[in-house]
């Protein structure tokens, strides 16, 4: 006997001598508590993509645990901000809605006020490598595509309150971030084949902003500073 069949002969022993000892002292089945909600929900994850678990993971507990405050921080600041504001805007901001799910956020706004699209965007900044695809224009919605040679793409799109926004957040990091004195949602791509994403509520026209593209947060957020509309 070789010392290789006599070492997984061992380990199978081992092995079984551990599951008569230890499997024999658990309770039926039936008697065993059903898991937390959170954590089956955590098992499902982990099952169906360890890679971006174990990821997500990395992220220290105290980058989350931020933002969270943020999160609270910016709400209360809003709503005390909006009790100052006009009666028409201040409607405006109370109707902003964020929802947040397992697998995407649901963002609308369900005032009544009309939506002022710009006719005319110009952008200051634009990351190297990036040209200019299409720009389309509507009383609905601004869209203004860049790409490279290499197939990666910038979006640029304003779109009407009436339409409802939806972001996937299992493949992203969600912060606040403040831009032009504005709020903003910073999707940040945790997966090389889906883009990171700025989204923005533009209170006075009634309207949402969003840029998505393949690279980073940094030259996102300086496309959305020096833009004009």
């Amino acid at each position: 006997m070789t010392d290789a069949v006599f070492e997984q002969l061992l380990k199978k022993a081992v092995t079984k001598a551990a599951e008569i000892k230890y499997l024999s002292n658990l309770p039926p089945e039936e008697d065993l508590p059903e898991p937390a909600k959170h954590f089956q929900r955590r098992i499902t994850k982990l099952i169906g993509n360890p890679e971006k678990y174990i990821k997500n993971l990395k992220r220290p507990v105290y980058l989350r645990v931020l933002q969270r405050v943020a999160i609270i921080i910016l709400v209360v600041s809003m709503l005390f901000s909006a009790s100052m504001l006009h009666p028409t805007v201040r409607a405006t901001v109370a109707n902003f809605v964020k929802t947040w799910f397992d697998d995407h956020t649901e963002y609308r706004a369900a005032g009544d006020s009309r939506s002022v699209i710009p006719t005319k965007v110009e952008f200051g900044y634009i990351p190297e490598g990036y040209t200019l695809e299409s720009a389309n224009y509507d009383s609905l919605r601004v869209s203004i595509i860049y790409r490279t040679d290499e197939n990666k793409y910038l979006a640029f799109e304003i779109m009407g309150s009436k339409i409802k926004v939806n972001l996937d957040n299992e493949h992203m990091n969600h912060f606040i971030a403040m831009v032009k004195d504005t709020p903003i949602d910073v999707y940040e791509s945790v997966d090389e084949t889906y883009p990171s994403i700025l989204l923005m509520y533009d209170e006075e026209n009634n309207f949402y902003l969003e840029i998505m593209g393949f690279t980073s947060i940094t030259e996102l957020i300086t496309v959305l500073e020096q833009c004009k509309y």
